[in-house]
Formats: structure tokens, sequence, C-alpha cells
């Protein structure tokens, strides 16, 4: 690929991150999770980098705006209280999803990524705010750290889908003890 395609590529993509952002805050409701799952896959499921999002949720459900906080190797434990305060107060969020993706790796939450997830619901309680899931994108699904359990699998062979569940399940138990 030459540099010129490789730079309109790259402003297709941000074209696409702003449109995919834009629909979600329009929506009138996201009646459940699963309409937050697919705004999550459509926005980090092919990053080629990791990113870190936040996402507000007003009182009713609807998504009052998502913003990138992070980007490249993230350290969620350095999130300062002050972005997540003013995060809240610029949306008026009542309830926060948190996202990051492991691009080219597995759903399942690191060690790291479950040491911050303890840290971030700490700083939630602290700004009055309702962290609502943590969630984590890879390239076999999305996997919620908050509820210690697979949400979405994107394997489509049969053989690596059950590899994965069982994967997966193994970790929720062993986080679960």
């Amino acid at each position: 690929m030459g540099e010129t395609s490789a730079r309109k590529l790259s402003l297709l993509l941000n074209i696409f991150d702003r449109y995919t952002q834009e629909k979600a805050t329009k929506q009138q409701r996201i009646s459940n999770m699963g309409e937050i799952y697919d705004f999550i896959e459509a926005l980090l499921r092919f990053k080629s980098r990791e990113e870190f999002y936040m996402i507000g949720l007003d009182e009713r459900g609807k998504v009052v705006g998502a913003r990138c906080l992070l980007r490249g190797k993230t350290d969620l434990i350095t999130m300062k209280l002050r972005d997540i305060k003013t995060f809240i107060k610029t949306f008026n969020a009542h309830g926060i999803i948190l996202v990051h993706n492991h691009p080219g790796g597995s759903c399942q939450p690191s060690k790291k990524d479950l040491v911050s997830n303890a840290k971030l619901s700490e700083s939630f309680y602290f700004a009055d705010c309702n962290l609502v899931d943590n969630a984590v994108i890879g390239v076999d699904g999305i996997y919620s750290i908050k509820d210690r359990c697979l949400k979405r699998a994107f394997i489509q062979d049969k053989e690596s889908y059950e590899k994965a569940i069982e994967e997966l399940k193994s970790l929720s138990n062993t986080n679960g003890k």
C-alpha cells in the first residue's frame, strides 16, 4: 500500500469513528446493553492500537457523550479522578461505561485491567456516578469485567468458539474466588 492510500484509509477510519460516536449520541434511548455492545464493537473492534473510552449515560440510559481518554499503551491506573469528574460534569452523566481494546489479542482482562477496575470503581463512587460496566474488547469478543463474563463472541468457527468459551469460563471462575 502506498503512502497516499494509507493516508486516505486513515482519514476514512477517522470519519467512521466520528460517525459512530455521533450516531450513538443521537439515539433516543439505549434500551439494553446489547445496543451498548453494538456501539462498543463499532467503536473499537478493528482498532490497531489500544484505546480507552468513557461513555456517559443520562438518567434514562441515553448516551450523552463518548470520549477517548487514552491512546497507545494505556495504563488505567494513571487516570486521574479529575478526568473522571470533568467528563461527568461536561456531559451531566449519571452512569458511565468504560471500555478499552486489546488489538490483536483476547478480550480476557489482564491482571492490570482487574486492578484498574477496582481502583476506578472507587473513583466513581466518590464522583457520585454509577459505573454501569467496564468492558474489554478483543479479536474474540467483548468481556465485562464488572459482570465477569463474556458478553459477545466474535469467533466464527465452532472449535475456536468453544475453546474461547472454556478459557473465559475458567477465567471467570478464577476471578470469582
